[in-house]
């Protein structure tokens, strides 16, 4: 096809930040998870057994699980990641088919990396992040492929 451009490679920064990004949220999310299911699970036996040394480990295996789950909030911190990871995904996506300048790429990572490290940005509606990509008329002014007259 005459119209097809030729893909750009992804800047190693930009790549470096999608490759990390990607497991960290993985990893937090099944902390999230794993640690939630442990501690109601240990908390319900401690609850359910009669007393002994295994209640007593029930109960601390699920006062750790809780502990954890509050001081590192391992699902706010997946969120933030997986909206970095997801948006600046889109954007390499973008920018390697030519519908973004490198300026543009690099000011999404910048954007992204806010979202990613800031946690009081975690939890906030996707219409307050800045993270909304190209309104539909610019993307259809950018992209490659025009409507026919």
């Amino acid at each position: 096809m005459e119209n097809e451009r030729p893909e750009l490679p992804i800047p190693p920064e930009v790549r470096r930040r999608l490759d990390t990004w990607r497991p960290l949220w993985r990893v937090f999310l099944w902390l999230h998870y794993s640690l939630g299911v442990v501690g109601v699970l240990s908390s319900a036996l401690a609850a359910a057994l009669p007393v002994s040394w295994l209640v007593t480990l029930f109960a601390v295996l699920s006062a750790c699980c809780f502990a954890v789950i509050g001081f590192v909030s391992p699902e706010r911190r997946y969120l933030g990641l997986i909206r970095a990871w997801r948006t600046l995904d889109f954007a390499a996506t973008q920018y390697k088919n030519g519908l973004l300048s490198l300026e543009e790429l690099l000011a999404w990572v910048k954007r992204c990396e806010e979202v990613a490290t800031e946690p009081s940005m975690h939890e906030l509606p996707l219409e307050r992040l800045g993270l909304l990509h190209l309104k539909a008329d610019q993307r259809a002014k950018n992209s490659p492929i025009q409507p026919s007259e």
